[in-house]
């Protein structure tokens, strides 16, 4: 079950750096902060999709769900075929 919580939750930052590092690929000067040329429709857009990852903020919420459930269907199967036996 904590393995399947687990990858999740690797998953949702894993893809939270990605949006992040493409991001600051629009950062030229490096300094962290967006002005002048730096802001372009296509930076907006990047910032958008970094600012508004509820996604990433409920990961271990809806984590925990997924893998109970998960877990649970897993474990109903094994009992099913245990028993047939």
């Amino acid at each position: 079950m904590i393995l399947v919580w687990l990858l999740i939750i690797f998953m949702a930052e894993f893809f939270h750096y990605q949006k992040t590092i493409y991001l600051n690929s629009f950062d030229l000067d490096d300094d962290g902060f967006f002005s002048g040329d730096e802001i372009t429709p296509e930076q907006q857009q990047a910032m958008q999709r970094v600012s508004n990852d509820t996604g990433r903020a409920l990961a271990p919420i809806t984590g925990a769900i997924f893998s109970f459930i998960y877990n649970c269907v897993l474990f109903g199967i094994y009992a099913i075929f245990k028993k047939s036996r």
